[in-house]
């Protein structure tokens, strides 16, 4: 079952990722980040990354990008996939993902910054190779907020991190 659903994802993925170039991607800057103050988390209790990186790239004709973050507890985690084209009206610019049982919106702002908007995103040490259903042990997983979280594509909750543009070499250093 696992393994279909990885196969199934690909073909999915590859099926959608040749539209990838149409959203302008290639004009947003390669490298978001942000690092949570104190405030900030003491603010949004349920909030678990402490800092949240997003790096973007074109690559063989694809729109590839990498959320990498730290939670509270100090682990580094990440999740790499391909940008597809937005659902109309979701978001005109961006791109949109299905990893799993997981969904990521990038959208840009007028100022340069974006908005990561995520349904049951959980960041791991090593990336797509977990599921939030396994155990794998000595490897960890960790959701971007604690709280409720769904299974089925489209439905709620839906969690929103606003990133800021950065230099390259934040990204490479969040890797």
């Amino acid at each position: 079952m696992q393994i279909f659903r990885y196969a199934l994802c690909g073909v999915i993925l590859s099926a959608v990722a040749s539209v990838a170039l149409s959203l302008e991607l290639e004009t947003l800057a390669p490298c978001y980040t942000r690092s949570y103050s104190a405030d900030h988390l003491a603010a949004q209790p349920a909030q678990n990354v402490t800092t949240l990186t997003l790096s973007l790239r074109i690559e063989d004709g694809f729109a590839i990008a990498r959320l990498t973050g730290t939670d509270r507890a100090g682990r580094a985690g990440f999740l790499s996939f391909m940008c597809s084209e937005s659902a109309p009206g979701l978001y005109d610019d961006g791109c949109n993902t299905l990893e799993g049982d997981s969904q990521i919106w990038v959208q840009p702002q007028q100022h340069g910054e974006i908005l990561v908007r995520t349904r049951n995103v959980f960041l791991s040490d090593i990336g797509q190779g977990i599921d939030y259903r396994d155990d794998i042990e000595g490897h960890y997983r960790f959701y971007l907020e604690d709280g409720p979280h769904s299974y089925e594509p489209n439905t709620g909750p839906f969690y929103t991190f606003r990133l800021n543009p950065a230099d390259a070499e934040a990204c490479a250093s969040a890797e």
